[in-house]
């Protein structure tokens, strides 16, 4: 899109033509992880931020609710319905995009289908099972203080409801900022901005209406006059490797950990996807063999930005086998070049 900024060039589109318009479809995997997976709960001051994020990540979990919100990114501004159902414990979720083209997503546990009526095939790929990850995380396992400064700000109004204003700022350059406002009935988050280190907004997700209890079950099934063209299940477990390399990146921001590893199945290109996150902020590292007809040489590197999420690739090659290295996340452009940039590939010697 005109608005949105990015840096490539022609060798670096050709690292990405074989992957089929793959990473359109992490920007679209992790932008729908942040809106949903990560927020805050707080009344008092002295709440710590981990027990924040759990108690509102089990709120957005467990309740019933249905409405509308809007999304903004890069200037141009979405608007969304989303009704949300727990039945025996499960999930259910359909969102419905209102502006421009068709889009409707159906939600069942950690089952997603991707329903778009009159289209072709198109792979809406999670780059990791990282979704599950955030739904069932202990978050005592992340010291979210020590890598954000969190502010209560007092009270304010959205969707006509009585919300809590809670500022959670980097304390480096690493990772960006959170602001929640969250319901004081409920501990929803009504709104949500997501803010770089110097204070510029990247993203902003804000109820426009909303209401409890009352979803049926009509209102998370997908559309009669819909097809589904995808249906991606994640895995219990993670899967095991299959490149014949190994991968580590050498240096991480302070305070990011390993939260899920996997192998592609989607679009079968054989990528394997390692997640880390700091609590809040969530990369995913992606290594995938680049097929030998593509004539990709050495040392190309791209990047680009859509809102809050950015995009670096790097090609490394081991003899005359050439890998794509791209990191993928909500994080400053620095902190993913930095990863991409330290990653190092070993050939896996066979037994």
């Amino acid at each position: 899109m005109s608005s949105c900024s990015s840096e490539d060039n022609s060798g670096f589109n050709a690292a990405f033509s074989f992957r089929n318009g793959g990473i359109k479809a992490v920007f679209l995997a992790f932008l729908t992880l942040s809106l949903f997976s990560v927020n805050t709960q707080a009344e008092q001051a002295d709440v710590p931020a981990r027990t924040m994020l759990a108690e509102m990540a089990e709120a957005v979990r467990q309740l019933d609710y249905s409405g509308e919100f809007t999304f903004e990114r890069n200037g141009e501004l979405e608007a969304i319905r989303i009704a949300h159902r727990v039945v025996d414990e499960v999930e259910h979720e359909r969102l419905i995009f209102l502006t421009g083209s068709y889009r409707e997503y159906v939600r069942q546990g950690h089952d997603i289908s991707c329903v778009h009526p009159g289209q072709q095939l198109v792979a809406v790929e999670r780059s990791s099972d990282a979704a599950k990850f955030f739904s069932n995380r202990d978050f005592s396992d992340f010291d979210i203080e020590d890598f954000y400064r969190v502010m209560y700000s007092g009270s304010d109004r959205v969707a006509n409801r009585e919300v809590v204003k809670i500022t959670l700022e980097p304390r480096d350059a690493y990772r960006h900022g959170y602001q929640f406002y969250l319901d004081k009935a409920t501990k929803i988050p009504l709104k949500t901005v997501l803010f770089s280190s110097d204070g510029q907004m990247l993203e902003r997700f804000q109820y426009v209406s909303i209401v409890f209890n009352g979803v049926t079950a009509a209102d998370v099934s997908p559309s009669d006059n819909s097809a589904v063209i995808l249906h991606h299940h994640m895995p219990e477990k993670s899967a095991s490797p299959e490149l014949a390399v190994s991968m580590q990146p050498q240096w991480l921001p302070a305070g990011f950990k390993l939260a899920a590893r996997s192998i592609d199945t989607v679009i079968n290109t054989g990528a394997e996807v390692t997640t880390f996150t700091d609590g809040l902020s969530t990369l995913s590292l992606i290594v995938e063999p680049i097929p030998p007809q593509n004539g990709v040489p050495q040392d190309l590197e791209g990047k680009a930005r859509y809102g809050g999420t950015v995009a670096l690739s790097r090609t490394v090659f081991i003899g005359e086998q050439g890998f794509l290295v791209t990191v993928v996340g909500e994080v400053p452009l620095i902190t993913a070049a930095k990863v991409a940039r330290s990653v190092m590939l070993q050939q896996i010697k066979e037994q």
